[in-house]
């Protein structure tokens, strides 16, 4: 089987990777910035600096501010490292973070059972002691149960992966943090790189996430920030669920095909009792085969040693599989960097993901579709640190090729379709943001540095609070509407299903994606109708926008008219609308009409046959779900606008998807009317 792989260019900026006289980057000084904020929230991808960006802000709370203790809380031991005493005076700041050996709760030599832990911690806010202490959320969660929320007066409260409070009121982690927000004197400081979560709740109640100062820093701000990595892969490669004799499981053989001797890997296995997963000990085993035989353990790392087949040269793979005492060993180890250089290879199942530092990483392999788009970010943003001579990062989702005598061909376009909606989150989260006008013009501006479109019909945001919102939430509002697509949202799919239609898939996104997501962030009540309009403009240009550029660049260089442009796949609505950019005559309309979740389908669809292709989209036509009442009066407006455009209603025997979409509404609208009519007789 072939690769499907989309490639991603990193323009760097100069000025983007200066630090400033206090030793900051750009992140943190737009955190610093905002240092007299009561509580903040910091939005930046992984690998970016938020760890010392909580540093300097503490160090100013406590010196300057009335601060006494700062509590850094981080979701497990092995994270803690980044929080470790620090000089940073010796780039310019004023002050060193100093952590006291007693204070760091997650330290190498922090083997105290959990119970002194929160002992520890409760000591630390009865005492005098001012300074800062680090520990988990498990140990936070487990203190604040013996104390009022009083006992955190005139101190800073850091969450680290803030992403794992929730509204559901059985998320502790998110009452201590509620309860904390209506202390008057107690200061919360959250950090995330993935600021949206795997399930249906979100993370904050509107009420308490306007108590914070938002600060976003954005993944293409940090790649343009860099020296070194200049490109990023984003592929899908398929397996035969057809198991050969000498296999533990399926998709052995694609790890064959996908392993690369020499460059510096992390592959994820399936979790256990997945429908991928057979038996982790003997996948792990099976996986170390491919890479060579094995020659001992190293005592003083835990670091697992192999004879490469290809290279004969040693391979160190840290196993995160197996719980036993090595894994503990390796984990503490590679806290330290003459470790991490000595690391070829970590295989894990859960581990490696959220938090884990090895910026040498530069290939990731993942077997089967994550549960979440959370995890996927989380797992790119492991290869795609800068480091020295590390040009080009790629990530490969290893997926079970779909079959017509397969009875789990349900599961296998489900992953598909997960596939997709991870290539096209990563193209949201690694492309440039654009500039839309609704006059003339189309230069690039050199205060913003952003590319400006022309967009005919655009109303540009005029409420403040949608400004406010675009500036904040943008990215987070593109990532819930692929979430929704996703199934993560608790649709299970179906979206996507629907959305793998050119035409019927546009027009569902504008008129029922968007609006969804938008209500659901924003209760009734909170936005006017013009404010929702404004936002729902905004987002759809930010949705399609990145596909009709990148359609206009492919067409610039490689030319419209060769043969190489047209084996290319790009849907109709793509091409149309880039040639129309070109000639600066592009639409709302024209906009709406596109459908950016056909450009990663049609580019995965070249990976894989006709025949297993064919099966793909007849099972998504075939299984698309019926359209609820609510979701029918979202398309009244286009279904208004095809009556003047045609001069009649839309035929639910039409040819056209699009057509027998808006047929369908229009009978569910009718029907729904003729119901009411009938009650109120």
């Amino acid at each position: 089987m072939s690769t499907a792989m989309q490639s991603y260019d990193i323009q760097h900026d100069i000025k983007s990777q200066n630090v400033n006289a206090l030793g900051m980057r750009a992140m943190q000084a737009r955190v610093w910035a905002k240092r007299n904020s009561k509580n903040l929230l910091i939005k930046s991808p992984p690998a970016s600096g938020k760890s010392r960006a909580l540093m300097y802000i503490a160090l100013d709370k406590m010196m300057n501010q009335g601060v006494k203790k700062t509590i850094a809380a981080v979701p497990e031991k092995s994270i803690g490292g980044s929080f470790k005493s620090t000089a940073l005076t010796a780039s310019g700041f004023m002050f060193d973070w100093d952590v006291e050996d007693r204070n760091n709760l997650v330290s190498d030599d922090a083997e105290r059972d959990e119970a002194s832990k929160v002992k520890a911690l409760l000591r630390f806010l009865a005492s005098d002691e001012e300074g800062a202490l680090v520990c988990t959320h498990s140990t936070l969660r487990e203190a604040f149960k013996h104390v009022e929320p009083e006992a955190f007066e005139d101190c800073l409260v850091a969450i680290d992966e803030f992403h794992h409070l929730s509204v559901s009121g059985d998320n502790r982690l998110g009452n201590v943090v509620t309860e904390l927000l209506n202390n008057q004197r107690t200061h919360v400081l959250g950090m995330t790189g993935s600021y949206f979560r795997g399930d249906t709740n979100a993370v904050l109640r509107p009420e308490h996430e306007s108590r914070f100062t938002v600060v976003t820093f954005t993944y293409y701000e940090q790649l343009q920030g860099y020296s070194y990595l200049k490109k990023i892969n984003i592929g899908h490669h398929f397996y035969s669920v057809v198991k050969g004799e000498d296999e533990v499981a399926p998709y052995i053989a694609g790890i064959k095909e996908l392993y690369k001797p020499g460059k510096k890997t992390i592959i994820h296995i399936p979790q256990p009792n997945s429908k991928e997963s057979v038996d982790k000990y003997a996948e792990y085993d099976a996986i170390t085969d491919i890479i060579g035989d094995f020659i001992g353990t190293d005592p003083v790392n835990g670091l697992s040693l192999f004879s490469c087949h290809e290279t004969g040269k040693t391979v160190r793979v840290a196993n995160f599989v197996n719980e036993d005492k090595e894994r503990q060993i390796t984990l503490n180890a590679m806290r330290h960097g003459s470790v991490l250089e000595q690391v070829d290879i970590v295989i894990a199942v859960k581990m490696a993901m959220e938090g884990f530092d090895w910026p040498a990483a530069e290939y990731a392999i993942t077997v089967g579709a994550r549960s979440s788009l959370t995890q996927i970010i989380q797992i790119i943003g492991r290869v795609t640190r800068d480091y020295p001579d590390k040009e080009e990062a790629t990530f490969v989702n290893l997926i079970q090729e779909p079959l017509a005598d397969q009875e789990l061909v349900e599961d296998a376009v489900n992953d598909i379709l997960k596939a997709i909606s991870a290539s096209l989150l990563m193209e949201q989260v690694i492309s440039p943001k654009f500039d839309f006008k609704s006059r003339s013009g189309g230069s690039r501006e050199p205060d913003s540095g952003l590319t400006s479109f022309t967009i005919e019909g655009f109303n540009p945001p005029k409420s403040e609070r949608v400004k406010e919102i675009l500036s904040q939430d943008r990215q987070a509002l593109l990532i819930d509407m692929l979430n929704t697509v996703n199934g993560d949202a608790g649709v299970t799919g179906e979206t996507a299903r629907i959305l793998a239609d050119d035409e019927a898939g546009a027009d569902y996104l504008q008129n029922v994606v968007v609006p969804k997501v938008i209500a659901t962030k924003y209760g009734e009540g909170e936005l006017s109708a013009e404010e929702e309009e404004e936002l729902r403009q905004q987002l759809l240009l930010d949705l399609n926008m990145p596909a009709i550029e990148k359609e206009r660049r492919r067409q610039n260089d490689e030319g419209e008219g060769t043969d190489q442009a047209k084996s290319k796949p790009s849907s109709r609505s793509i091409i149309e609308a880039a040639k129309k950019l070109d000639v600066g005559d592009l639409s709302l309309d024209m906009v709406a009409k596109v459908n950016p979740f056909m450009g990663a389908y049609e580019v995965l669809a070249h990976a894989i046959t006709p025949e297993m292709l064919a099966l793909v989209r007849n099972h998504i036509r075939v299984h698309r779900r019926g359209m609820t009442v609510e979701e029918a009066a979202e398309f009244y407006p286009s279904i208004k606008r095809f009556k003047a455009e045609t001069g009649r209603l839309p035929d639910i025997n039409s040819g056209s998807d699009q057509e027998r979409q808006l047929a369908e509404a229009l009978a569910l609208l009718q029907a729904a009317r003729a119901r009411q009519k009938q009650q109120g007789q």
